[in-house]
């Protein structure tokens, strides 16, 4: 019988698989602003239950103690987060499905 071994996430391990997807940053500590800018924006579309917004007119809202955005939908938090960082669609997909492949976070 064989055993799985299961890696702790680290930033280190978001980078690699980052770059191995074809990321645009070639700088860890780039690399990090960005993700904790994902992180901001993303986190509780996917791991914390879609539809939290009930801001209509913003389609956000921004929970200051916890450092997080709520949205309506995982769709406007990847497009908040394209907004804030200034990228493609592509770099926005990169950087979900990197940190996707390293934490199962969709």
């Amino acid at each position: 019988m064989s055993s799985i071994e299961l890696k702790t996430p680290t930033p280190e391990r978001f980078y690699l698989m980052y770059k191995r997807y074809g990321g645009e940053l070639n700088d860890m500590k780039e690399y990090e602003k960005r993700f904790n800018i994902f992180r901001r924006h993303t986190f509780m579309s996917f791991c914390g239950g879609e539809g939290l917004c009930h801001d209509d007119e913003r389609h956000r809202e921004y929970i200051e103690d916890e450092d997080v955005y709520l949205y309506k939908n995982r769709n406007d938090s990847l497009k908040g987060f394209m907004e804030d960082c200034k990228i493609s669609w592509k770099e926005t997909n990169i950087m979900l499905d990197s940190v996707d492949a390293v934490a199962a976070y969709s």
